[in-house]
């Protein structure tokens, strides 16, 4: 890990001081940005970490901002839930995306099963323009049915990973000083509401509850079926209006209210009334066992169906244990693919489960996975 940089006034340790100072967002320290800079003028004020990520920042929004191929003039168009999804929804048949494929849609996985449930409550929210929560166990593929929903009807994305130490400017933006002259960049969440496209919060539930609310006006339709608009009090009360196809899609662990498990180190209590403005949520688990079996069948055409079998079965059984407690480590379908990808090489499930899995684990949950394998591949 790379090392935060030290104030010489009271020895706070950060990657980014200046919101350390007096007037600062924190505001921990007995000196102002100046009065430091004055004393200490050999003395860094942000990591080297801190200063790459800004200048990969900047290179992100300046390759965006080239890759707005005329994304406010992309044409929409219906495509058929039954022909690209293989779902009926009765009176609703068809869903609004775009002509063109613009960078930020994401790539279409041929081989991608759709759960049936999920794939119809999302497809809704797009539909109606209702904030959507998709929540399940790590693993279970929730972003990736995001985005491979998108892929199939041409909608751009942009995805927020959330995480607890985040700061508002992660995601509103700040004010930057570029060539001697101060400007406000955006952040993800503005940069996306001005666009056609869908914004995925990732993991919402892991972020600072303080800081999640700052999303509440946005998650707020208005009479018109937009989503909201929010005021960017540091750009000088600079109003940003949603686009009318802007949609948001978040997914978690907990729903927001809290892990009672243990299993999310790191998610946290969010408001309530942060919770209560997605206005559609739906489980999703692990793909049945059908679908991971047609997804093996696909990637690995050599496996048997009696093998193919036996790779599923291990892997639900494998999840019966980490639901019940007895492992700590859940298995997801990337899990499941790597396994069996070794075990085409190998020829063997115990040993491609070691080389893929459980040479990693503690004692107990590797016997109890070796078990396993020993009992139902004999």
């Amino acid at each position: 890990m790379e090392h935060r940089v030290t104030c010489k006034v009271c020895g706070h340790l950060s990657h980014n001081l200046k919101p350390h100072f007096v007037g600062g967002r924190e505001e921990c320290c007995t000196v102002t940005v100046e009065e430091y800079q004055h004393r200490y003028p050999d003395a860094p004020l942000t990591s080297p970490m801190f200063d790459r990520k800004l200048t990969e920042l900047a290179q992100q929004q300046k390759t965006e901002a080239t890759a707005e191929i005329d994304i406010h003039k992309m044409l929409t168009t219906e495509y058929s839930l039954k022909e690209n999804f293989g779902i009926d929804m009765g009176m609703m048949d068809t869903i609004t995306g775009f002509k063109e494929c613009h960078p930020l849609v994401p790539e279409i996985d041929p081989e991608y099963q759709f759960p049936d449930e999920a794939t119809k409550i999302i497809l809704l929210g797009i539909r109606l323009n209702k904030p959507t929560m998709v929540h399940g166990p790590t693993g279970s593929g929730k972003t990736t049915l995001i985005e491979q929903i998108a892929a199939r009807i041409n909608y751009p994305v942009m995805r927020i990973n959330h995480q607890s130490d985040m700061y508002s400017y992660d995601i509103v933006g700040q004010v930057q000083i570029r060539e001697g002259e101060t400007t406000f960049e955006y952040g993800p969440l503005p940069f996306s509401m001005e666009r056609p496209l869908i914004l995925i919060m990732d993991e919402w539930d892991a972020i600072n509850p303080e800081i999640g609310m700052m999303y509440q006006p946005v998650l707020e339709r208005r009479h018109d079926g937009r989503l909201g608009n929010i005021i960017l009090t540091a750009a000088g009360g600079q109003k940003v209006v949603s686009n009318p196809m802007f949609r948001i899609v978040a997914t978690s662990n907990t729903c927001g209210l809290g892990d009672d498990k243990g299993h999310y180190q790191g998610t946290q209590i969010q408001n309530l009334a942060f919770v209560s403005r997605f206005q559609l949520r739906v489980k999703l688990d692990y793909l049945k066992p059908e679908h991971e079996k047609a997804i093996l069948h696909k990637k690995f055409p050599t496996l048997s169906g009696d093998e193919q079998g036996l790779l599923t079965e291990t892997a639900r059984k494998i999840r019966e244990q980490y639901e019940a407690g007895r492992i700590d480590v859940p298995y997801s379908l990337r899990d499941l693919i790597n396994w069996a990808e070794l075990y085409v090489l190998l020829g063997d499930a115990k040993k491609a489960m070691t080389y893929s899995c459980t040479s990693i684990l503690p004692f107990q949950d590797a016997k109890t996975i070796s078990e396993l394998i020993q009992r139902i591949w004999g």
